[in-house]
């Protein structure tokens, strides 16, 4: 159900060997490599910084910091995303689309599982309630990387858009086609 029903089968992790998979490598390789990285260090010292300094604050509580630091970190990296903003908004719906990737994912969760010409039944067919989670949830996970994605070329089109990852792969494939 997680893959074609939901749209998992859309991320990195989950897609199968075919061009879209190697044009995903290529694009995060030239992004995530050796040399490109480097520019991003002052992100990375500021998520030291802060985690250092929750650490400093209030030891007993390290999971949730360590939690929330990966999430602002990866936020800021990928998609120039930082301070309240990050905190309220992302970081809680991050949290609940992991529950729901998580629901949804565990083999044999639904019926559509074991029978998997169940999904070209009617959604109003009985035993095909799957269909309506199925639906919910990818829209919740269209929502989940849409947003960040609006707000990088939002911020590219104001011209007020930070160094990070989906800016710079914006800038490129932008340059590419001009």
């Amino acid at each position: 159900m997680a893959g074609e029903i939901v749209g998992l089968d859309q991320l990195m992790p989950l897609v199968g060997y075919n061009e879209r998979y190697k044009l995903m490598r290529k694009m995060t390789n030239g992004a995530l490599n050796h040399g490109s990285i480097k520019k991003y260090e002052d992100i990375q010292y500021d998520a030291v910084r802060f985690f250092l300094g929750g650490i400093f604050r209030d030891p007993t509580d390290f999971y949730e910091l360590s939690r929330r630091n990966v999430a602002r970190f990866i936020l800021r990296f990928a998609y120039g995303l930082q301070g309240e903003m990050v905190d309220s908004e992302y970081i809680s719906d991050s949290k609940a689309m992991m529950h729901t990737v998580t629901t949804v994912s565990l083999p044999g969760s639904y019926l559509v599982d074991f029978l998997p010409w169940l999904r070209y039944l009617p959604h109003w067919f009985p035993f095909t309630e799957f269909q309506r989670i199925g639906k919910e949830c990818r829209d919740q996970l269209q929502d989940f990387h849409s947003r960040p994605l609006r707000y990088v070329k939002e911020q590219l089109d104001k011209a007020t858009a930070t160094d990070c990852m989906v800016a710079d792969l914006l800038r490129e494939i932008e340059a590419k086609m001009n």
